[in-house]
């Protein structure tokens, strides 16, 4: 069910599946939509009871005034958990930025969370990412590139930004319905989206610093999913990156990642074979059986 709530104000899209007495609560990546996530929902949905939403910009969720943090989404994530009445500690999953995201929401409201499912996430020492030298890369892949081209998307209608992304489905999303399928071709043409990216990437590594200095990561179950760094690595060179920028790209996220493990002593390491960083979609099976086995930890 996709509904809308308020949550400070504002409308924010939420989709609930599944009746479990435990929850599940899924925060996507920068760029990403929560429609992508419909088949891990759906599978999951039998043993719980699952939580999606849009970050304010994104889908159908307004855009508030408040700039757009790791922090602010985590106050936005409590208030929304107390508007749909869910008291239980949760199963929270991050992937991407919205990995950054729930790692502070976890690190400010510890009591509420039971475990954690990181999915080839943002780091807290993401800054390591900019020392290297990339200079293909630079050239359209930097925060500051990112931010341009964000507000400049920002300033267009929907009917230009249709002609300036032309979003197209991909095969398996082709078999969605119907109705999923129009809301994925949309979701990329809506200027607030561009406007609240632009602003996440303005402050995430200033969010990141904030949370190095915060009080120590809580000692919860914890499942760290990462992409296959041989796959990532000839993706990017498709994409026409040169092999010896893929190569160190590749080994300092991986580097990252693997530091997230020292989180918590209660930490497990997952590299989903064949996938690069869209897991949910290259490998939604990994995630799925990683959830469904939290509690072998």
């Amino acid at each position: 069910m996709i509904t809308q709530v308020d949550v400070f104000g504002k409308k924010v899209e939420v989709l609930i599946t599944g009746e479990g007495t435990q929850t599940v609560v899924i925060q996507t990546g920068m760029f990403c939509s929560f429609y992508n996530w419909i088949e891990v929902a759906n599978e999951l949905s039998t043993y719980y009871k699952v939580v999606l939403f849009h970050r304010p910009g994104y889908g159908a969720s307004e855009l508030s005034e408040e700039e757009r943090t790791t922090e602010q989404t985590a106050y936005e994530l409590r208030e929304l958990l107390r508007v749909l009445h869910i008291q239980q500690p949760i199963i929270l999953v991050g992937h991407s930025y919205g990995g950054l995201c729930v790692q502070h929401f976890t690190m400010l409201y510890p009591e509420q969370v039971t475990s954690l499912v990181l999915v080839d996430s943002t780091s807290m020492n993401l800054h390591r990412l900019d020392e290297l030298d990339l200079p293909t890369l630079d050239e359209t892949d930097s925060d500051e590139k990112w931010i341009e081209k964000c507000l400049y998307y920002a300033d267009l209608d929907t009917a230009q930004l249709q002609q300036e992304v032309f979003p197209k489905l991909t095969t398996a999303q082709t078999t969605l319905l119907a109705e999923i399928q129009k809301l994925l071709l949309s979701f990329p043409i809506s200027p607030a989206l561009y406007k609240a990216v632009s602003s996440e990437i303005i402050h995430w590594k200033d969010c990141a610093q904030k949370m190095k200095n915060m009080q120590p990561f809580p000692n919860i179950p914890l499942i760290i999913i990462e992409r296959d760094a041989h796959h990532s690595i000839q993706q990017a060179i498709q994409d026409g990156i040169p092999y010896e920028e893929a190569v160190a790209l590749e080994t300092v996220w991986q580097e990252l990642i693997h530091e997230q493990t020292t989180l918590s002593k209660q930490s497990q390491l997952i590299t989903a074979a064949k996938s690069g960083h869209s897991i949910e979609r290259d490998r939604p099976d990994i995630i799925i059986e990683a959830i469904k086995n939290l509690h072998n930890l």
